[in-house]
């Protein structure tokens, strides 16, 4: 394999690219009633792995997350895996002779978690004609890929294993997302970008609009639940959260928003009541990209920044002091928490994906 004598993540990229090619067409040629499997079709796999996460050299040059933590995709059977973690200089790390180990699976893990540079932004957007919008406001967070999850609702410490869903979290979404406040006739726009060397990936890009945020924040108001948890969060008055599964676009993995009612910072109370929202198939909430946004976006819209990030803030509050004696129409803070995403529409998204990031840059 000559594309191990230049390993980076855009060779490693193409030479996966070309060995999926490979298979198919190998597979399209042959006859349904018998397919010869050979005893070496995962050498590739154990080969890329050991040449690109197991040669310390080349791997500190390209390991972004700067990690010796090398993840194992076990086979437990054919609908289940679970992920073994040992550091590269472990003496029990798994042979690579071993196959009870899904190497494809683990090779694809490694990439994401150790290669990629991830960027989750967050905007308010206004469209301002047929085929125009208007950024007011936006916000990028650094973010990593984990095949675990924490409860954040309740900022907990426990790990849950959620592969092959990976999880893209803001542990304090709270304070990266806090200035994020959507009004009436403004919509919420949500992207995760993948970035290795110069190249941009985007792997989620959605929307939802200020209607069917508040459509799910009062629906779950006139519901009475109690109370369920209590947290500090930062100086923010005390006010009802609501946290917000939305499936993603084309039922593309899901993202969390905590919903709650946009207050001045000037109020004495500084505690926070947080409710749990049930999870609902919000898919016909959140708009697909294609019909909002076109192809890349571009395509079906013009994006237009807006001249003054400090305008935009004095609009809130002033819609704010106006709006304030009518409940039908209250601003609303949106806090973006994270996005959930398989592990191959991530890779499928890296090796064919040509969509140009939108709202970061």
């Amino acid at each position: 394999m000559s594309f191990l004598d230049d390993l980076n993540c855009a060779t490693v990229l193409e030479a996966i690219k070309k060995e999926k090619e490979r298979i198919k067409n190998e597979l399209d040629s042959k006859s349904d009633d018998y397919i010869e499997v050979s005893p070496n079709e995962g050498a590739f796999w154990t080969d890329l792995f050991a040449n690109f996460f197991l040669c310390s050299e080349k791997t500190n040059k390209n390991n972004i997350a700067h990690d010796d933590m090398l993840f194992f995709v076990s086979r437990i059977d054919s609908e289940n895996s679970k992920i073994e973690v040992y550091r590269k200089d472990s003496k029990k790390l798994p042979c690579l002779t071993d196959f009870n180990y899904d190497w494809e699976e683990t090779v694809y893990l490694n990439l994401i978690l150790h290669e990629f540079e991830y960027t989750l932004t967050c905007a308010i957007c206004i469209q301002t004609k047929a085929k125009e919008l208007q950024i007011l406001k936006r916000h990028s967070k650094r973010v990593y890929a984990s095949p675990s999850k924490r409860d954040l609702q309740s900022k907990g410490e426990e790990e849950l294993i959620t592969y092959p869903n990976l999880y893209f979290m803001v542990d304090d979404f709270d304070e990266a997302f806090n200035e994020m406040v959507v009004k009436e006739n403004e919509m919420v726009c949500v992207e995760l970008s993948a970035k290795y060397d110069c190249c941009h990936k985007v792997l989620f890009l959605g929307s939802i609009k200020y209607d069917a945020l508040k459509k799910v924040y009062d629906a779950r108001a006139s519901t009475g639940a109690k109370i369920v948890q209590k947290m500090t969060m930062g100086k923010i008055n005390e006010k009802r959260v609501e946290f917000v599964k939305m499936k993603g676009p084309g039922g593309k993995g899901y993202a969390e928003m905590a919903v709650s009612q946009f207050k001045k910072k000037n109020d004495e109370l500084k505690s926070q009541t947080f409710t749990s929202m049930d999870e609902k198939n919000f898919q016909e909430m959140f708009t697909k990209p294609l019909s909002m946004f076109g192809k890349a976006l571009g395509q079906a819209y013009t994006i237009f920044k807006s001249p003054n990030n400090q305008s935009s803030a004095n609009l809130n509050e002033t819609d704010e002091e106006t709006t304030h004696f009518d409940q039908n129409h209250i601003s609303l803070n949106a806090y973006l928490t994270y996005v959930n995403l398989k592990i191959n529409l991530i890779m499928q998204d890296m090796l064919e994906t040509r969509q140009k990031t939108i709202l970061f840059g």
